[in-house]
């Protein structure tokens, strides 16, 4: 497995076990120094590791952040050159680093404590990159040393930011489509009152205003064909205005036609005298239907009004 395919977690694994090996070269003999080079488990691993891997390695100086050793990554993921990487701090790099910060991580990791956290680098050219930093503490002669490795993540912080506010965007837009809808549900309710009003003022002219003039017009005495024409005119209002009626008859299916006439008069408001003269009925016909449609629909002995009950059928 080559660098570029190894997680971050093998990486510092391999890392630390870089780390040893250093310290174990320091600490050696010269003649174990020198059999230890030579083998291939030390020098040509790690080595490749330096070399491929995709992240930027960096060894750091844990008294003044000097930079001590690094692969090619460092400094070309920065757009520096390897001698004018080498002159450079911590605090050189590191935007967000502040000496408290970095002695206060620096000491961390001298306890022993692996470390990792997101920071962000300044290129050469002053452009900044999201970096994933993480560390292990070296020991080389006696001296402590900080063993990094950056990864870039800037792709993926880009990704979270763009992705967080098209979540936003969309969160911003349900709320406005669920505000349109409310508002478009009160709308069609008001309009579907309006039309109800409509209808029952239409619905009332025509029973209180022309059907009962139709009604004594066609008592004057006129001919069989002034009668059939008389006939006509109600029978198309009836036609005309039987959209409008309500959904009583659907919800009392006993009552008679005459009945279902009573009631709707009832539910329009029209007094006993009011449907008697819409209906060319007399008070007692009238009465007698109501207390019929009050049978049917279960209100016998209730004190119910029946205007509202029908009201509330509809």
């Amino acid at each position: 497995m080559t660098g570029q395919n190894k997680t971050k977690s093998e990486l510092v694994t391999e890392i630390k076990a870089l780390g040893r090996k250093l310290a174990a070269l320091e600490a050696a003999p010269v003649p174990k120094r020198a059999a230890l080079k030579t083998s291939p488990e030390s020098e040509e691993r790690y080595r490749k590791l330096f070399k491929l891997a995709s992240d930027s390695i960096v060894l750091i100086d844990a008294e003044n952040s000097d930079i001590v050793e690094f692969n090619d990554r460092a400094y070309q993921n920065l757009g520096y050159g390897r001698e004018e990487f080498q002159g450079l701090k911590i605090s050189d790099i590191d935007i967000y680093e502040s000496a408290a910060a970095a002695r206060a991580k620096s000491a961390a990791l001298l306890r022993g404590k692996s470390d990792s956290f997101e920071t962000k680098h300044r290129r050469k050219d002053g452009t900044v990159r999201d970096v994933l930093v993480s560390g292990t503490r070296i020991v080389v002669k006696d001296r402590n040393y900080i063993l990094t490795i950056w990864r870039d993540i800037t792709e993926r912080k880009d990704f979270e930011r763009n992705l967080k506010e098209k979540e936003a965007e969309l969160t911003e837009q349900a709320k406005n489509l669920q505000e349109t809808n409310t508002a478009l549900k009160v709308l069609l309710k008001h309009r579907d009152v309006e039309k109800e009003r409509i209808e029952e003022n239409v619905l009332v002219s025509v029973k209180q205003l022309v059907k009962p003039y139709l009604k004594r017009l066609g008592l004057t005495g006129l001919n069989a064909e002034q009668t059939n024409l008389i006939k006509i005119i109600v029978s198309n209002l009836d036609e005309i205005t039987s959209p409008f009626m309500p959904k009583i008859s659907s919800n009392a299916i006993g009552l008679t036609p005459r009945e279902l006439e009573v009631a709707n008069l009832v539910k329009n408001g029209l007094t006993n005298q009011g449907i008697g003269d819409a209906l060319c009925l007399s008070a007692n016909a009238v009465a007698f239907h109501r207390r019929n449609i009050r049978t049917k629909l279960g209100l016998t002995g209730k004190k119910v009004n029946l205007r509202s009950y029908i009201q509330n059928l509809s």
